[in-house]
């Protein structure tokens, strides 16, 4: 419940980064959370709420995904420049000249 407070302000970084790219960009991301969700649900679903094993099972989901997130900004916190940051152009208006 907690993250979908971030859903949209993630949906509007993804397309500001890549503006020619907005529609796919936003399509995957919202179809890997949703594959996450359902992971998440399945595994939980296997455990009572309250539960020892469900505790376990929502502590080892969260530390998993915050390892993955911490080898990722690493990784792209060591990429070489030119591969971090994706040129924008400004749209080219027809028949304006300046």
């Amino acid at each position: 419940m907690a993250g979908s407070a971030f859903y949209s302000t993630q949906q509007a970084y993804l397309a500001s980064v890549d503006p020619r790219q907005r529609a796919s960009v936003v399509a995957w991301n919202s179809s890997m959370m949703n594959v996450g969700i359902a992971a998440g649900t399945s595994l939980l679903g296997a455990a009572a709420v309250g539960s020892t094993a469900f505790a376990a099972l929502t502590a080892a989901l969260g530390f998993s995904g915050g390892a993955v997130s911490l080898v990722l900004a690493r990784r792209r916190h060591e990429a070489p420049a030119e591969t971090r940051e994706l040129p924008c152009e400004a749209p080219q208006h027809v028949g304006h000249r300046t």
